[in-house]
């Protein structure tokens, strides 16, 4: 087991809040496991001793980055903005605490947002258990892990795609559809229909700091 860091974008942390993703996808990127796959099929990777072939193994706890904004504090009497800057999450405008509860001026010496990849350790919220792996081509997700990957119906029953990181918001009919369109927005153009090789993760989500749990 090792605790190792994972990049959320932001619509994806809002499931996360929501309570609606239980599972993600990444990129097979190691040549020695691609020419495993090409030689004895994609379930090797998953046979005892070839953990260090994909980027994170069943018992691995996984602290989530997400990203960071700043904001004037507000006086806790009169609701007023103040001269004090903190920072806060994002994805719901949650304060950013330090480990005594207090929120703290951010570290960041710009204006504006912070990218996930900067986020420190010590400021992530979320801690995610991976329970299950399995190795498949992208478009091989079925409509139920779509939904566990955060995909959501709306009223009319079709499925909208927010991305607000990237700038997107389009609906689909299906939750396949869906989580195509959200996809390419965060791995780029043709992303998709490239269909490459993916490890699907599925996890036991924690809110709280990695380092607030036993170990």
């Amino acid at each position: 087991m090792a605790d190792r860091p994972i990049l959320f974008s932001t619509s994806m942390i809002r499931a996360l809040l929501d309570g609606r993703k239980t599972m993600t996808r990444r990129i097979i990127k190691k040549q020695a496991a691609l020419d495993a796959i090409a030689v004895f099929g994609p379930d090797f990777l998953l046979k005892p001793g070839n953990s260090d072939l994909l980027k994170y193994s069943i018992g691995d706890r996984l602290w989530v980055r997400e990203r960071l904004t700043q904001r004037q504090m507000t006086n806790f009497l009169t609701g007023d903005p103040t001269s004090a800057i903190v920072a806060a999450y994002v994805a719901d405008d949650a304060d950013v605490v330090n480990h005594y509860g207090f929120n703290i001026c951010p570290w960041w010496d710009h204006p504006g947002k912070l990218s996930s990849i900067y986020m420190p350790r010590w400021a992530s919220r979320f801690t995610l258990t991976v329970s299950g792996v399995k190795v498949e081509h992208l478009q091989d997700i079925s409509e139920a892990d779509a939904i566990a990957e955060g995909i959501k119906k709306n009223a009319f029953g079709t499925y909208p795609v927010i991305d607000e990181d990237a700038g997107l918001t389009g609906l689909s009919q299906t939750p396949r559809g869906a989580f195509g369109m959200l996809w390419e927005s965060i791995n780029g153009p043709s992303s998709w229909s490239d269909n490459p090789w993916v490890a699907a993760y599925s996890f036991d989500v924690h809110p709280t700091n990695i380092d607030s749990m036993e170990a």
